[in-house]
């Protein structure tokens, strides 16, 4: 059990974070503040959502970025000051909770379904006669 106070805060906290709904297989783009010296910019990581750690204020997610036959992987805490904003660009479709194969696989296989919005069905409406 923690302590009221830390709870507190923690809550707070993660309630001012507005971070779009991601899941694990999601491709997103996280704009990072990054200080070199005295000068301050955003970079962008656009990558593959492998795993996520749902820890309250502690939860991160692993993001894997491949360029040419190079990959990266990252671990970013979710609630960093670090990260300024985190956009979804393509929405995965994945039945795992963390997808680390992927770590092993190339080109096509690596290819990750998208998950498209359900089509609702059309109601038809009574005519005024």
């Amino acid at each position: 059990m923690k302590h009221p106070t830390i709870e507190a805060i923690t809550k707070k906290h993660i309630d001012s974070v507005n971070h779009p709904d991601i899941h694990t297989g999601d491709t997103v783009v996280v704009s990072m503040n990054v200080t070199e010296g005295n000068r301050k910019r955003v970079q962008k990581y656009r990558g593959v959502i492998i795993a996520m750690r749902n820890r309250g204020i502690a939860s991160s997610i692993t993001v894997r970025k491949v360029s040419g036959d190079h990959a990266t992987e990252r671990v970013l805490p979710l609630y960093s000051k670090q990260i300024a904003k985190i956009e979804v660009e393509r929405l995965g479709d994945v039945r795992r909770a963390k997808i680390l194969e992927q770590r092993h696989l190339r080109g096509r296989k690596a290819r990750i379904k998208q998950k498209l919005p359900k089509k609702t069905a059309k109601v038809s409406q009574p005519s005024d006669k």
